[in-house]
């Protein structure tokens, strides 16, 4: 009897155990399910969220790309109207100096041929048309005369000019650049000079020498008269107006 009931004894803790061993595997069995779960299901949210951050940034780049594109091509299409105005304007600048080579043109073939009507009718006489002094900073002073003649050979002709400071007791002589110049109808006589410490002007005299032909002014270096030097430089034709300060 008693090893009737040690044996039933053991075969119930058997029994026992491996109910408890069963329970525990499938607590681990739970277990590692749960964490395969766990990190099954981080990776997925992860991956998710990565995902996510990808496609916001693939968008913000996509917006960003696209806004380039449009201001590049916004700026292309500027460019191009700017191309077409420039190259406008181009033409109208090429036509208009077209008009003004051909007026050139005309003008001085008109130019020559008077010039040469004058040279046969017995030529031009060198006079003053013109003058003036303008005072310029640091007793600086810029000179400009106009000066025609028409030699009746028709030809240019060498002109020198001189010009001279006069006061009551001395005289200065102004260096002229350059020293010649060639007169064959109009030449401007164009210079600066300055004036010497401790002289005051109270004339001043422009001489011309071109070829066989000389005229004298003689000007007061106060705005508004000119004096001259005989009638008969006034009866060559010598200018009347005065040289301005």
């Amino acid at each position: 009897m008693s090893i009737k009931l040690t044996t039933h004894y053991q075969e119930r803790g058997s029994v026992q155990q491996v109910l408890v061993l069963f329970v525990l595997a499938l607590v681990i069995v739970a277990v590692i399910m749960a964490v395969f779960g766990y990190k099954i299901g981080h990776k997925q949210g992860v991956r998710s969220a990565t995902q996510a951050v990808i496609s916001e940034q693939e968008g913000e780049q996509e917006q960003a790309v696209s806004a380039e594109v449009s201001a590049m091509q916004k700026q292309l299409e500027t460019a191009i109207a700017e191309r077409d105005i420039g190259l406008t304007n181009i033409e109208t600048l090429e036509e208009q100096n077209e008009t003004i080579k051909t007026e050139n043109l005309q003008l001085t073939q008109l130019n020559a041929l008077l010039l040469d009507n004058i040279a046969k009718e017995g030529g031009l006489p060198l006079k003053v048309l013109g003058s003036e002094i303008v005072p310029l900073p640091e007793r600086t002073f810029e000179y400009r005369f106009d000066v025609a003649m028409v030699d009746k050979s028709g030809k240019a002709v060498m002109m020198m000019p001189k010009m001279t400071l006069l006061n009551a007791t001395s005289m200065v002589n102004i260096p002229l650049k350059p020293a010649t110049y060639e007169v064959k109808g109009i030449t401007r006589i164009r210079g600066r000079f300055v004036m010497p410490d401790d002289f005051e002007p109270k004339q001043i005299k422009l001489e011309l020498t071109a070829g066989t032909e000389t005229a004298e002014q003689l000007y007061n270096w106060q705005v508004g008269k000119v004096v001259v030097m005989s009638d008969s430089d006034s009866d060559k034709g010598v200018d009347t107006r005065p040289v301005s300060n």
